[in-house]
């Protein structure tokens, strides 16, 4: 088994863990098509497990898990500083980082 742990620093205060924090993780967790998003110190890590039974990982299967963790982290990274910094609801940071552009500016 291969414990997969991307830190991401949001730099979380104690007087921002609070239930609004805890429902932001629970809405991104039903979302999130990898992993599962946990609070960890000052920030939030997100967590994969890759059951590896009498086999090697290949290179190929470690580079998609960073790829996909990176990817869930550019989504949904920008939800926490909505609610952290930009007084945001958790399901109001949950839209505003999801949000798709379209086109070009």
């Amino acid at each position: 088994i291969i414990l997969f742990h991307f830190f991401i620093p949001v730099g979380v205060s104690e007087s921002q863990r609070d239930s609004k924090l805890d429902v932001l993780l629970s809405l991104i967790n039903a979302k999130a098509s990898f992993g599962s998003f946990v609070l960890q110190d000052q920030g939030v890590a997100l967590r994969y497990v890759l059951p590896v039974m009498n086999t090697q990982v290949s290179l190929a299967q470690l580079e998609w898990l960073i790829d996909q963790a990176i990817a869930q982290a550019d989504i949904y990274f920008p939800a926490f500083e909505f609610l952290l910094w930009g007084g945001k609801s958790p399901v109001e940071a949950l839209a505003c980082a999801i949000t798709e552009t379209h086109g070009e500016a």
